[in-house]
């Protein structure tokens, strides 16, 4: 399987649509959770190539909360969860809220649980979660710094949440210092967290990557960054950032986005697919 091409293109009509792409594999099908008119919608697809064409599916809106970031679809303890960052009407203040299945399937209805637990509504966004030796962690970030949390259940943290990254280097700091859009993959058993660097309306928005080398993952000094970005612009591909991961006939995807044309901002974003593969504990693209 070799993906090329944007999955799927930058639609004006629903222009949020192709930003911050998560894609859940789960009992075969491809779940694509996005925004669209302030919405939150679950496509369904069949393969990662079909993502542009999936059966779409209105999962949530409402009139109280707007300008939804970042949208990840999580099977947690038996449910369907998406976390997403809204504002309040009227309020640029975005945080992080919690929405559950209301019955226990991808594409159905969801309620709003509401702020997670801990956080409250604090600035805050693009919460990803993960498992590590039976004990479950939020990933969270103010964009000048990234978070990490121990969890208590779905919808709580427990703790002080622990800064693990800020934006230091030249390639993190284009436009404006930025580190967001944290996705948590595996290298073996190891975590591996990658991340969004740089201003996302810039060209050169791109991936850089962490490595757990300690026991703790609560423990700043037990997340090494690699010096250098792992994936940046090319011809036809810039500002590529916020990516996800998932599977596909054995091997690992990344679903990112970016634009077709230099300059675009937040206006031309794409969806792209590209195996991944780890070497020497560096994640590598085709």
């Amino acid at each position: 399987m070799k993906i090329q091409k944007p999955v799927l293109l930058n639609d004006p009509a629903q222009k949020d649509k192709t930003a911050d792409p998560h894609v859940l594999y789960y009992g075969g099908k491809y779940y694509h959770t996005y925004v669209a008119n302030d919405a939150l919608y679950v496509a369904e697809a069949e393969s990662l190539s079909a993502l542009g064409d999936g059966c779409e599916h209105l999962v949530y809106e409402d009139d109280v909360l707007e300008k939804h970031f970042a949208p990840e679809l999580h099977y947690l303890d038996g449910d369907f969860y998406i976390y997403a960052a809204p504002c309040r009407r009227g309020s640029d203040t975005h945080f992080v809220c919690v929405y559950k299945s209301k019955d226990k399937t991808p594409t159905g209805k969801y309620a709003l649980i509401g702020a997670v637990e801990g956080i409250g509504e604090e600035w805050s966004i693009d919460a990803t979660v993960f498992s590590y030796r039976g004990t479950r962690y939020m990933v969270y970030t103010t964009c000048k710094e990234m978070f990490i949390a121990k969890m208590k259940s779905p919808t709580a943290i427990e703790g002080t949440p622990v800064c693990i990254k800020r934006p230091e280097r030249d390639w993190e700091t284009v436009m404006s210092g930025v580190v967001e859009g944290p996705a948590i993959i595996f290298d073996g058993e190891t975590p591996v967290l990658v991340y969004s660097a740089s201003d996302s309306k810039c060209d050169d928005y791109c991936l850089g990557m962490m490595r757990m080398e300690g026991e703790d993952p609560l423990s700043a000094s037990a997340w090494n960054a690699h010096s250098e970005p792992i994936l940046t612009k090319a011809e036809g591909m810039y500002g590529p950032g916020h990516c996800s991961f998932t599977e596909a006939e054995g091997e690992m995807y990344c679903v990112y986005h970016a634009n077709l044309v230099s300059g675009s901002g937040w206006s031309g974003r794409s969806v792209f697919v590209k195996r991944a593969w780890f070497e020497n504990g560096i994640l590598c693209f085709e």
